[in-house]
């Protein structure tokens, strides 16, 4: 008899744990086919934002789970940047710089390297929650020089903005 309840509550472990596995199977595939859906979606947008970029006007791009080099062009005033668990480098020494230019950033667990040329002034006007901004541009004081103003929220995220070679 005491073998039998002993067999019985060892059962109702084994089934317990059987009962968690399963529910933590579920739990890891629900979030996948999450993850799957937004990631098609964020391709999605990425296409109709590569679309409007062609036209012309603020140059925008959305990366998620990838990263992405993007090289700013000649006569480029405005460049907004979504990302989400993923890296970019914004490539802005080609650009040439006129009086104020903006870069929106909006990032969630994502790093992001900023190149520019020298002698060009840059303002931080944004917020960082548990992130980093590193500016390795030197402070220009001359209010002549042209200005790259960085604005955009950005959470977990870390930001470095340098001057760069052209590559």
């Amino acid at each position: 008899m005491e073998e039998d309840v002993l067999s019985a509550q060892e059962l109702i472990q084994k089934e317990k744990k059987a009962y968690h596995l399963f529910s933590l199977a579920k739990f890891l595939f629900a979030v996948y086919g999450a993850v799957i859906a937004t990631k098609k979606a964020v391709d999605h947008l990425s296409k109709k934002f590569d679309e409007e970029n062609r036209k012309g006007g603020v140059k925008r791009h959305i990366l998620f789970l990838d990263g992405k080099k993007i090289k700013a062009v000649e006569g480029q005033k405005d460049l907004e940047l979504y990302t989400g668990f993923s890296g970019a480098v914004i490539d802005m020494t080609d650009a040439k710089f006129e009086g104020e230019t903006s870069l929106s950033i909006y990032g969630l667990m994502s790093g992001i390297f900023i190149k520019i040329p020298p002698m060009v002034r840059v303002v931080f006007d944004g917020i960082d929650l548990f992130g980093g901004y590193a500016n390795l541009v030197p402070s220009y004081e001359d209010p002549s020089l042209p200005v790259l103003h960085i604005k955009g929220i950005k959470l977990f995220s870390g930001m470095e903005v340098k001057i760069g070679s052209k590559e």
